[in-house]
């Protein structure tokens, strides 16, 4: 803010305000009751613990023993759980189920120790116990001297990404979860960085590692790149020298070492480390002569699962953008997480006295509930991004949510600033009594900051990314690998800036060892190049272009030398026989286009949905939760009409998250038992979908014509479908369809439609490409056929193409990983250590086919047991993590796939 001081007293409605610089310090997880509860011995204003509060050991019994909440936190290891699902057993009590999601229940704050001897047995004592003030010296001064609020929240009841999105966005744009694909890729949202920037305000990050604030993808455009420093460098003669910016981030060391212990809080970090680092912050600030137009926050992203006994608030709490969350929790960001310790800082904070302010109660230098600016407002991580737009008069709020929060400028009660604030703090006392374990393995919060280093190196292109990269990586090659990456980074963003690019370029360090064949991974930037002829590229998707297909041979060849022989061939009619008989015989449509210029799943979900919900890839993390949008299955369902889906492997259609619903599993039905039985029989429903084998084996080769798989065993597999179709007394009355998902890089002449396409939802697709829905695919092959008398009752028999034999022993495609994941989701494995990507990672096709048959049958028997306990029908079947072995399906699954019936 760049005009005069103003003088609060009481209800001063002053638009001026006495602070320049905002300082923000987000550690990491820990909640209220766990660090700041016993403060309460020295303040009774401070909602604190007393000593009496306890949770039971078992919720669902009545006579189950109850833990204490006690003072005896030294040093935890290890890390509590977080999760969504972990976090709805401590707010409600219970498990995570669909079912108990639909129940409008309080938040009784009772489910901590039970969810942490679930997760790890005698836990319970670890989140049940608290800091004595004097092991926190820094944080007992802080909130002797300054102000803290007790009645501040996280922002979402989940884990770390998802929250810290919120502190300067206002929002996690749908993220739930530590999501590493969406987190590398970077977040789209709109930041409080670009509203100060666009006001022409500063704002500065302060970081000791790469920083995670890079998670916003607009913070690695070249312009920002400036506003990074490093701490240990800068940040104290910045303060010194008066030269600290608007906006301060602080970001800490997230990694243990020996040289540099973690100072983030996170267990199993040290928290006098944590401590002595608020003390380094302090101090400097202090002794800046920026400090008397100063305000300083520290809170915490979340409470990482330790007790809280304040409830949650779970009612009239707005969605900041009517995103929901991914499957199966499809949250509606309408209420919010637990209580998390925030301390406000600055000489014109009053300590120790009340004060009359409307807006807050407040007494003690504590600030409880906010009253307003909605009679449901809260104090959480959105409260940052709206007290800086009151404070700095911007223009606009960021989302519905910062426009809801509570804001705490009221906190700013004196019309002086202070002359006695201490200038030095405690020196905190070590808490753990070893060194660091720097040659331990990654957190999973660790291992995101290296996936995020990868993205900035280049290294998001290689084979090893992104689990194998930190698969086997400690600490201490972690830390050296994120810096060394930050570096090249920065390196790269010099270069470019040197090169004359333009400021607002998105910095992405490309690879030059990238391979593929025209199978795998067709994203939209290699879709884009064959279509229009170049590159995509920021600037290039900003063009208004016509599709000129002319791009297929230099994008195949810049994938791999010599590529283009592949892609710039087709088929002569007599080696595709069967086809050749049916454009004869039937219809052919020349102009069908796959739905999105994208890959393989989201042009399979328009299918039956006529729509991917924003998918634009094969993203293993929303496929494996499942698609949440209707589908033409429920539409006939809810008409009355039947519907059937034959499959030969566990079915892709599982993709759809509603047909896990347990009135829907009899829809499914193996095809070689029953398909030609049900045709003969006449007994084929409404609507037939008929899936294939996606797997490439000696005994049942792969007949899905996906590269590279012999085509002329797909064509064997459509005569088989036509003539037992052909035979059923159904036949008048049928229409039957064949298309394919997508065009796989291959080259077709006619230019794919880019006007006039409408989104089907209004979702736009992920960061970088932020697809619109608003054009098609590359043109598909379609057939149609009509009931007439003169039909032929068979068709040429194919001849085959390949001269090798299946090669079943390879490794496999990522569209067969991603089938493996989803069967390891019907299974319960998809809990296990090794889902999702060690569980893929060496298995061969072979494997892979008895994998996901075991899978489909483990699955198809929860749905029986499910039914005979009497589950409701509309029940989506999720197979818990099981010790339970099964027999081997192998013999039993192939000699039925095999067999003429």
């Amino acid at each position: 803010m760049k005009g005069e001081l103003a003088m609060f007293e009481g209800e001063n409605e002053s638009k001026g305000y006495p602070i320049k610089t905002v300082v923000v310090l987000v550690q990491e997880n820990r909640s209220f009751d766990h660090m700041l509860g016993w403060m309460k011995l020295l303040n009774p204003h401070i909602d604190g613990v007393t000593g009496h509060e306890s949770v039971p050991l078992n919720t669902s019994d009545p006579n189950s023993a109850r833990i204490k909440f006690g003072d005896g936190s030294v040093y935890v290891d290890p890390d509590p759980g977080h999760s969504i699902q972990d976090i709805y057993e401590q707010i409600f009590g219970e498990p995570w189920s669909q079912e108990s999601a639909q129940k409008k229940q309080p938040p009784k704050m009772q489910g901590f120790a039970q969810n942490a001897n679930r997760i790890k047995s005698g836990m319970d004592e670890a989140v049940m116990n608290g800091f004595k003030p004097e092991l926190l010296p820094v944080y007992k001064e802080l909130v002797s001297q300054f102000a803290v609020c007790d009645r501040w929240f996280a922002s979402i009841p989940a884990s770390t990404q998802p929250n810290r999105q919120y502190i300067h966005s206002a929002t996690s744009h749908g993220l739930t979860s530590n999501d590493s694909k969406k987190l590398k890729a970077g977040m789209p949202q709109k930041t409080i960085f670009d509203s100060l920037h666009e006001a022409g305000h500063s704002f500065g990050i302060y970081y000791q590692l790469p920083p995670a604030t890079l998670y916003y993808r607009n913070l690695r455009k070249l312009k920002y790149i400036p506003k990074f420093h490093q701490f240990d460098i800068t940040f104290k003669r910045h303060c010194k020298e008066g030269k600290l910016p608007n906006y301060v981030v602080i970001e800490q060391r997230y990694l243990d070492l020996k040289l540099l212990p973690g100072n983030d809080d996170h267990p199993s970090h040290d928290v006098s480390i944590g401590q002595k680092f608020v003390k380094e912050v302090y101090e400097a600030l202090r002794s800046s002569p920026q400090w008397n137009e100063m305000l300083f926050i520290i809170t915490y992203d979340e409470h990482g699962g330790f007790f809280d006994h304040v409830p949650t608030p779970v009612e009239g709490v707005p969605s900041p953008d009517d995103i929901n969350g991914p499957a199966p929790y499809n949250f509606k960001f309408d209420r919010l997480g637990v209580r998390v310790p925030t301390i406000f800082i600055s000489p014109w904070i009053q300590p120790g006295t009340g004060n009359n302010i409307s807006y807050v109660e407040m007494g003690n230098a504590v600030i409880h509930a906010p009253k307003g600016p909605q009679p449901t407002s809260q104090f959480e991580h959105s409260s940052i991004p709206a007290t800086v737009k009151k404070i700095f008069n911007l223009k606009d709020f960021l989302t519905k949510r910062d426009a809801w929060a509570g804001t705490f400028e009221v906190v700013l009660n004196r019309t002086t600033p202070r002359t006695d604030c201490p200038v030095t703090m405690p020196e905190p006392v070590r808490l753990r009594d070893f060194e660091a374990r720097e040659h331990k393995k990654l957190s999973d919060f660790q291992g995101e900051m290296v996936q995020l280093a990868a993205c900035l190196k280049g290294d998001h292109k290689k084979d090893t990314y992104p689990n194998k990269l930190v698969e086997e990586m400690n600490v201490a090659h972690a830390a050296d690998y994120c810096n060394e990456a930050f570096k090249l980074f920065l390196q790269e963003c010099e270069k470019a800036r040197l090169d004359g690019v333009d400021e607002d370029t998105v910095i992405d360090i490309g690879s030059n060892e990238e391979q593929g064949i025209p199978s795998k991974e067709k994203d939209e930037k290699s879709l884009v190049h064959k279509v229009f002829g170049e590159q995509w590229n920021q600037e290039s998707a900003q063009k208004k272009k016509a599709p000129t297909m002319q791009g297929f041979a230099q994008n195949a060849n810049r994938l791999q030398s010599g590529m283009e022989d592949a892609v710039m061939n087709g088929f002569k009619p007599d080696r595709a026989p069967v086809y050749k008989e049916l454009v004869t015989q039937f219809a052919v449509c020349d102009r069908w286009f796959a739905s999105v210029p994208a890959s393989t799943q989201p042009n399979r979900l328009y299918v039956h949905s006529a729509t991917s919900h924003g998918l634009t890839s094969n993203d293993t993390g929303k496929l494996i939760a499942g698609l949440p949008q209707k589908t033409i299955f429920e539409s006939l369902d809810e008409a009355g009409l039947s519907f059937g889906i034959y499959f030969q492997y566990p079915p892709a259609t599982l993709f759809y998250s509603n047909l896990r619903k347990l009135k829907y599993v009899p829809h499914f039905h193996q095809f070689d038992l029953e398909f030609k039985k049900h045709c003969k029989e006449g007994k084929l429903p409404n609507y037939v979908v008929i899936e294939q084998r996606y797997f490439d084996l000696l005994a049942v080769p792969g007949n899905d014509d996906h590269p590279s798989h012999d085509v002329s065993v797909g064509q064997k597999f459509i005569k088989e479908v036509y003539e037992a179709l052909r035979s059923s007394p159904q036949w008048n009355e049928m229409l039957f369809i064949i298309t394919y998902d997508e065009h796989g890089g291959f080259y077709d002449h006619v230019p794919t439609p880019v006007e006039g396409v409408p989104s089907p939802d209004g979702i736009v697709g992920p960061e970088p490409y932020s697809f619109g829905f608003d054009r098609l695919g590359v043109r598909g092959v379609v057939s149609r056929k009509t009931p007439r008398t003169d039909c032929p009752e068979t068709l040429p028999e194919p001849v085959k193409l390949r001269a090798t034999s299946a090669l079943e022993e390879k490794q496999l495609s990522d569209f067969q990983a991603e089938l493996v994941q989803m069967a390891a989701c019907l299974k319960g494995d998809h809990k296990k250590d090794t889902y999702p990507y060690a569980l893929v990672e060496n298995m061969t096709v072979k494997e892979a086919a008895e994998y996901v048959q075991e899978a489909w049958e483990i699955f198809l028997h929860e749905c029986d047991e499910a039914r005979k306990r009497g589950a409701d029908e509309s029940t989506i079947i999720d197979v818990g993590s099981s010790k339970n072995t099964r027999r081997s399906l192998k013999s039993k699954f192939l000699s039925c796939l095999a067999c003429n019936n």
